[in-house]
């Protein structure tokens, strides 16, 4: 009989220690989670401004944007590339010849080629006196200005004005950043850039186009 009190002692025993490890081990996790959550809590806002400095940083090709829905408006309709912001809808592009059509975004890389066409950043505004530079990519948005000719005509449509340009030539040239110095003050250069997958990878079809109408043109 007391063998089989010891026994069940013994048991009685091994159930608190394994409940009393049960209990300090879920204590400890709670503790850990509570710390952890607490230094997420004290980091976050220091990594998120680092965050928003390397993607300041980064070049625009790689860049996040967020695209607008609506054409970028300006104080007295006078074109102002300072108030311009990077994804803002800057106009609306066509060509009736060809069938180009689609949305001009400021700022060209990834993001706004992928929606519609981007405005290289370091040009002008549309018939603001200087040259505005146009990117898409040959495979989508931009596959049917291979087919623009001398003479073709290209609308740029923003909040400010309607404004056309006639096709003065095209070439293919090997690399972006060979588009060459604009001719004119108030030009549209317009760049195809061919898919990394196509046998023409890192080539680009420009168009160049003048002014011709519109505004105080018309």
């Amino acid at each position: 009989m007391s063998e089989e009190k010891n026994s069940k002692s013994h048991k009685h025993s091994k159930g608190r220690v394994v409940s009393v490890y049960v209990v300090d081990s879920i204590i400890f996790i709670l503790i850990a989670l509570v710390v952890v959550i607490g230094v997420l809590v004290a980091v976050m806002p220091i990594g998120t401004e680092y965050v928003n400095k390397a993607e300041a940083a980064a070049s625009m090709q790689i860049r996040d944007i967020v695209l607008s829905d609506e054409l970028v408006t300006f104080e007295n309709n006078e074109p102002n590339i300072d108030a311009v912001e990077y994804g803002d809808l800057v106009a609306k592009i066509t060509c009736e010849d060809t069938g180009v059509n689609c949305n001009v975004y400021y700022g060209a890389n990834r993001v706004s080629q992928r929606d519609g066409a981007g405005m290289h950043s370091s040009s002008d505004l549309p018939a603001s006196g200087g040259t505005t530079v146009i990117f898409g990519y040959d495979s989508t948005y931009f596959s049917a200005v291979k087919y623009m000719q001398k003479g073709d005509t290209v609308t740029l449509t923003t909040s400010y004005g309607s404004y056309e340009y006639t096709v003065s030539k095209t070439k293919t040239v090997d690399s972006t950043d060979n588009i060459g110095e604009s001719e004119n003050s108030d030009e549209l250069i317009l760049c195809a850039e061919y898919s990394d997958f196509s046998n023409n990878s890192g080539e680009a079809l420009v168009v160049y186009a003048e002014r011709t109408g519109g505004a105080d043109n018309e």
